[in-house]
């Protein structure tokens, strides 16, 4: 009879976690994933007075929890929080993805005519969550002047952009090797100008990714999923067994000519070192 009794008992433990995870219950407080993505929606809606969608909410740590959403009339905007699942939001980055998505249109509108198709996704690690740059975003006034300004005036840190490149090789590329590299080198410089006119010294990191059309495609895909590229983009774009080597990362630094390996390293690359990267790539 002891044994029939653990057995059901077993069972029945079993049962409950099996529950458990079918509603979607998780953190201490069993707070469903449905539950938790209404209480950001509420709470991001409360603070900039428009409608948010969350697509997805993972464990932080006891009751707070990292959420990534979008405006509802923008799906292409998507921002990352942390909140507490009582509807705190301890920080969103809101503001610095409204910025960073105009910075990326701005490197677009310089390299498209390179590369036929290409898809540039920025990203910064700064955050502004103040009552002024919600009523900013609220009224329609938030924009990079704004942005730069309010970085300036937090801190004299540089602001580090990070980007990442993902172009179609096989929709054509209209320019040789060595007009890539000047096409890249006059971008940058006019991105670093956008921030020199506000007395903010930009950090930019960019990762190209020269790709077939169905991993290009993936690409594109994992960005309107994610609003950070993490080790799994890397996998997505390099392949399996990072046998699709596609990857070329490039950083600025303006006393360097303009391109090093890494901002740690002092190797410069110069354009003779791009022409063999690329070749390399094909």
């Amino acid at each position: 009879m002891r044994h029939i009794r653990l057995r059901k008992m077993a069972a029945i433990i079993i049962m409950g976690v099996l529950l458990i995870t079918t509603l979607g219950l998780t953190g201490c407080g069993f707070q469903t994933k449905r539950n938790l993505k209404k209480i950001l929606e509420k709470a991001l809606q409360e603070r900039y007075n428009e409608e948010f969608v969350c697509l997805n909410v993972w464990a932080n740590g006891g009751p707070s929890y990292f959420g990534v959403c979008y405006p509802k009339n923008n799906r292409d905007l998507l921002f990352e929080t942390l909140f507490i699942d009582d509807g705190e939001i301890s920080y969103d980055e809101y503001a610095s993805m409204l910025a960073s998505k105009e910075l990326s249109k701005e490197l677009y509108n310089q390299l498209s005519e390179v590369f036929q198709e290409c898809y540039i996704y920025c990203y910064n690690y700064k955050v502004i969550n103040d009552t002024v740059t919600a009523e900013k975003i609220n009224s329609g006034e938030f924009n990079l002047d704004y942005f730069f300004e309010t970085m300036h005036k937090q801190s004299d840190d540089d602001l580090s952009l990070y980007y990442r490149i993902c172009i179609n090789k096989e929709s054509g590329i209209s320019a040789t090797y060595e007009e890539e590299y000047k096409s890249l080198n006059k971008a940058t410089q006019e991105i670093m100008k956008i921030g020199e006119n506000h007395g903010v010294k930009l950090n930019l990191t960019f990762w190209l990714y020269f790709l077939p059309s169905d991993v290009y495609k993936d690409g594109i895909e994992y960005f309107n999923n994610h609003a950070r590229a993490r080790s799994e983009f890397e996998y997505i774009i390099l392949g399996e067994h990072r046998n699709l080597k596609r990857e070329i990362r490039m950083d600025y630094v303006a006393n360097n000519q303009p391109f090093c390996r890494e901002k740690c390293e002092p190797n410069i690359i110069t354009q003779a070192d791009y022409v063999e990267m690329r070749k390399s790539l094909e």
